[in-house]
């Protein structure tokens, strides 16, 4: 007896269905619980704002940075590869200082190696992050 079209199409479809669920079904095992990949922190971000944070002058330098009037602050170290920006645009740190010696207090975050106290990255969330600011 041969087989239906339809009845090969469905087979091939419920084939095709079981590859792909494989995986997900060895990823499920019901005495533990799913299983993910495992997480891996690549930066800590600490919220704050301009009036909570003191800027480096220069690089290598450190910021130091307060989550609230009254915590203990936290200083870390701010080298070469430390990124700074406005926004999402990339700007020298001597035009993120103007900016923010220019402006009202504004919302900052600063990203830290979570395996050494060093910063990341420094970004201010300025109303209009295009708008140039530049120190002479």
């Amino acid at each position: 007896m041969k087989a239906s079209p339809r009845f090969a199409l469905a087979l091939a479809a419920l084939a095709a269905l079981a590859t792909l669920a494989a995986p997900l079904a060895r990823a499920y095992d019901p005495a533990t619980g799913p299983h993910y990949p495992d997480v891996v922190t690549t930066e800590q971000g600490i919220e704050t704002d301009t009036q909570l944070t003191q800027l480096p002058s220069g690089v290598p330098g450190s910021v130091t940075v307060n989550v609230c009037v009254g915590c203990k602050s936290r200083t870390l170290a701010v080298t070469n590869a430390t990124r700074f920006f406005i926004g999402q645009n990339p700007v020298p740190l001597a035009d993120l200082r103007a900016r923010v010696a220019a402006g009202p207090k504004t919302f900052l975050m600063v990203y830290a190696d979570p395996k050494q106290p060093t910063a990341t990255r420094i970004v201010l969330f300025a109303q209009n992050p295009t708008l140039p600011v530049r120190s002479r």
